[in-house]
């Protein structure tokens, strides 16, 4: 968003967060529903939005395509381009936490995060049973 320039329109527009949100939910979806999941946002895109959902598209979905050679005629004289696909960057087995929900396992990749998470909830049952009921947050 902020890369985008779109943090204003973020913090501003409902339609914009709420199509963020879509955007979230899309890693709650199996992902051999993603595109089909992908196309209600494609569908309902709020305008100047366009460049966030062509990012997550090509980043974390579908990928990008490069141009393999230059255009050259084929056997009827028409220009032929040729395209390689490249596949998206984070693939969608690295960021869609469906089965993990339901499993009930950690929702991160993040070492540090999830250590962190871990530390915090044992200092605070730690802290809840040395100190009667101390909330931390």
């Amino acid at each position: 968003m902020q890369d985008l320039g779109l943090t204003q329109r973020y913090k501003d527009s409902a339609d914009v967060k709420l199509f963020s949100g879509m955007m979230d939910s899309l890693a709650l979806l199996p992902i051999r529903d993603l595109p089909a999941g992908i196309e209600f946002p494609r569908n309902n895109t709020p305008e100047g939005m366009e460049p966030l959902l062509n990012y997550f598209d090509a980043f974390y979905c579908t990928g990008t395509y490069r141009r393999i050679q230059r255009d050259a005629p084929d056997d009827e004289g028409q220009n032929v381009m040729m395209l390689r696909r490249i596949p998206p960057l984070f693939p969608p087995h690295i960021w869609i936490v469906h089965q993990v929900t339901l499993d009930d396992e950690y929702r991160t990749h993040n070492l540090y995060e999830m250590g962190a998470s871990m530390l915090k909830s044992s200092f605070k049952e730690l802290v809840t049973t040395s100190a009667g009921n101390l909330i931390i947050e």
